[in-house]
């Protein structure tokens, strides 16, 4: 299942967002029990955001799962 900080890709072209089919983005935050998902998509290899889209799961495919990360730290 794919979840927050999840790496997808596009199954189809978004032309009004100027994004490809295979271009990658970032899972920012699932809506729900996953009936959409906001992805981050970022300008080449900078730190500028080419576009945010809220997408569903029909048009984007898992390409890297992250690994999970606790939320809360127990102390000793």
């Amino acid at each position: 299942m794919i979840e927050e900080l999840d790496v997808v890709a596009l199954t189809e072209s978004l032309p009004e967002h100027n994004l490809a089919v295979g271009e990658e983005g970032t899972i920012v935050l699932v809506y729900g029990d996953h009936e959409a998902y906001e992805v981050e998509f970022m300008e080449g290899d900078t730190w500028y955001t080419k576009a945010l889209v809220t997408l569903k799961p029909d048009k984007v495919r898992l390409t890297w799962k992250a690994s999970p990360v606790p939320h809360t730290v127990t102390a000793d």
